[in-house]
């Protein structure tokens, strides 16, 4: 995806990550000093949308200390967007310490009837 300078009324920074990560992006909205992290999904079909806009909308309503929270999604000349809390700083191993902060959140999530099919270490 070629790197556009705008997206909505973001502005993007620098990427987050390479790919297939790189759809990702440190992001600010208009002048703010504040940063957020800005992740693009272009569907390929109508199915596809769809899917991602659930999936959008299902993690946007987790509210938990272990979970990045997201702010809200939209789309912009067929791209769609998310904006969501930006934690800087390198990704951290998996250790016991944040395993238990894992199993926290994992816990909240299901207790909200969803399975999450993607744990991997960049996820945490």
């Amino acid at each position: 995806m070629k790197k556009p300078e705008q997206i909505g009324p973001y502005t993007l920074i620098a990427p987050l990550g390479k790919p297939p990560h790189g759809r990702t992006w440190l992001a600010s909205a208009g002048h703010e000093e504040s940063k957020l992290a800005l992740k693009l999904a272009r569907p390929k079909d109508a199915a596809g949308r769809a899917r991602i806009l659930y999936e959008m909308a299902l993690a946007g309503s987790f509210n938990h200390p272990n979970i990045v929270r997201l702010y809200e999604c939209g789309e912009a000349e067929g791209v769609l967007w998310l904006t969501s809390e930006f934690v800087p700083g390198p990704r951290r191993a998996l250790t016991l310490a944040n395993f238990r902060q894992l199993l926290l959140a994992l816990v909240h999530v299901h207790a909200n009837d969803v399975v999450h099919a993607g744990i991997e270490p960049g996820n945490l």
